[in-house]
């Protein structure tokens, strides 16, 4: 006969604790969770290779777009149309898998379209941390790789420094510009 105990050894309690289970998200997916800084370099990666893209078709279209080829200014709206609908996208799905990590709909993406307030909301996306656990939208995220917080963190600090790096030497020669016109 076997007594029963209250007291439990440790190995028997492991059976008891119930383990977390994660995935790996897919860059390109629209589903699934995502963490702030996943969300940061998603984000930064997606803007990158859709202004790569915006270039090029850019460089492509603007010929006609100028007329040199006769007047075709059907096909231009057609690609602006198109070029509309890519950025929805691009700024939405990351948005939406954040909000899926925070545990809220996606539907509260809308807010980022508001002037204004989508600045506080993308401040909220990047501060607020997600469920630790299981959720309605799915298991909790992996551990971010080296590569995700490299993007994540240099991409936009990159992208910072370009921009001044333009913009300063630009605004130079725009106040040379009016000191002249003062003269």
């Amino acid at each position: 006969m076997q007594l029963e105990t209250p007291y439990k050894t440790p190995s028997t309690m492991d059976a008891a604790v119930e383990e977390v289970g994660t995935y790996s998200p897919k860059i390109f997916s629209n589903n699934g969770r995502i963490g702030r800084i996943r969300y940061l370099a998603y984000s930064m990666l997606y803007q990158l290779i859709l202004s790569i893209v915006f270039a090029l078709v850019s460089a492509l279209f603007a010929p006609l777009a100028m007329g040199w080829f006769g007047d075709i200014p059907l096909l231009v709206g057609a690609v602006i149309a198109l070029a509309v609908i890519i950025t929805v996208w691009v700024m939405v799905v990351p948005m939406r898998r954040r909000l899926h990590d925070m545990n809220c709909s996606g539907w509260w993406s809308i807010f980022g379209f508001i002037p204004l307030i989508n600045f506080i909301f993308g401040l909220v996306l990047l501060v607020v941390p997600g469920n630790k656990d299981k959720n309605r939208f799915g298991e909790k995220p992996e551990k971010n790789s080296i590569l995700v917080v490299i993007v994540g963190l240099i991409l936009p600090l990159l992208i910072i420094g370009l921009s001044a790096a333009i913009a300063i030497p630009v605004y130079k020669n725009y106040v040379e510009r009016v000191q002249q016109l003062q003269s």
